[in-house]
């Protein structure tokens, strides 16, 4: 680039920003994914009665609120819903799944804050709202990973969330 184009050049932050959504989506899904590994590998030693890979998933449901993977599972859900939420609770309890959960609900709200446009429009303000219940709800603290980490946050975060997956399988 040119040193006319680079004192001159106005770059749209937005347009800048779309580039880390689908590093976001990617953060999300191998979250979900060492969550559920660490789970199903737990619950395949210990649960007869049930299948175990489907109470993993129906905790992961419950945990990170995958809205497409509910009418997978609902029937399971709705059949085993002591199980599944006694479990839920116990997962969130896990420090490791804990912590994960904190990151993987700190990029979902970038990445929802970037998509309605903005922390204060009303479509991120719903939300936002009904994760931090959530997070609420399961004793999860949702980390400021820009505080933590600063221009790095993301990057960072995928590599976060690489290496969790990867212990996890």
């Amino acid at each position: 680039m040119s040193i006319f184009k680079r004192l001159f050049h106005k770059k749209d932050p937005a347009a800048d920003f779309a580039r880390h959504i689908p590093v976001l989506s990617q953060v999300t899904q191998n979250i979900r994914l060492g969550i559920y590994l660490k789970l199903s590998k737990e619950y395949n030693k210990s649960y007869i009665d049930v299948d175990p890979f489907k109470l993993a998933h129906a905790v992961v449901y419950n945990l990170t609120q995958d809205e497409e993977g509910l009418n997978s599972i609902k029937e399971f859900s709705q059949k085993n819903m002591e199980v599944t939420n006694k479990e839920v609770c116990n997962a969130a309890r896990d420090n490791k799944i804990n912590t994960a959960l904190s990151y993987e609900y700190a990029g979902r709200l970038m990445a929802i804050s970037y998509l309605s446009g903005g922390p204060f429009s009303e479509i991120y303000i719903k939300k936002s709202n009904i994760m931090i219940e959530k997070a609420t709800e399961l004793g999860i603290e949702i980390t400021n990973i820009v505080s933590l980490w600063g221009n790095r946050a993301i990057v960072n975060l995928l590599d976060y969330s690489k290496k969790f997956r990867d212990e996890n399988s």
